[in-house]
């Protein structure tokens, strides 16, 4: 449990794994103040003080997974560059773990509630900035950069190969998804 004296960034920290737990395992609805705080192990009026609305759990864990990819984007090594690396960039953004499958399933979920309602849509921009970006980044080591049809095809390209690998899980597995990209990347 949480001492009063924890410092914010912890606190932060711990509720936005709380609520990406929560959203990948129960869904959005799920994000209530008593449920994160129970998630977090932290009181439920401490919670409270520091994320007065469900829309602040939500953009504190949409900050997270921004964040966290773009340090996976920024640790790749920058040799081999081209074709390896843009793929790797790509690669980052595909749900490959169970870490990346909630942050997608956190993703897929603001991105539907952000067609009619603003303080979501803030949100999920958090991390499809993140994600555009990464696209261009792995377009321009691939020589094929400052196309923005190329970069809207990309974009398509990994938003539907994460949705079939989230929605149909079965059939669809990390590998797949790796190897339908590679189908679709310039050799």
């Amino acid at each position: 449990m949480f001492e009063r004296s924890t410092d914010k960034a912890a606190r932060e920290a711990a509720v936005a794994a709380a609520a990406l737990r929560l959203i990948a395992r129960d869904g959005d609805a799920a994000l209530t103040v008593r449920r994160v705080a129970a998630e977090a192990q932290i009181p439920p009026t401490s919670l409270r003080d520091q994320f007065p609305s469900q829309d602040a759990v939500r953009e504190v864990m949409m900050r997270a997974v921004a964040q966290r990819l773009q340090e996976r984007i920024d640790a790749l090594p920058l040799e081999p560059a081209g074709t390896h690396w843009g793929r790797a960039v790509l690669l980052e953004l595909l749900p490959l773990s169970q870490m990346r499958r909630q942050e997608a399933i956190a993703t897929l979920y603001l991105s539907a509630a952000a067609l009619h309602d603003p303080a979501r849509r803030a949100a999920w921009k958090l991390v499809d900035d993140v994600a555009h970006q990464a696209c261009a980044r792995a377009l321009e080591a691939m020589g094929l950069g400052g196309n923005p049809a190329r970069l809207d095809q990309l974009r398509s390209l990994v938003d539907g190969l994460t949705r079939q690998m989230l929605l149909q899980a079965n059939e669809r597995p990390a590998a797949w998804g790796a190897a339908v990209l590679d189908r679709m990347l310039p050799s």
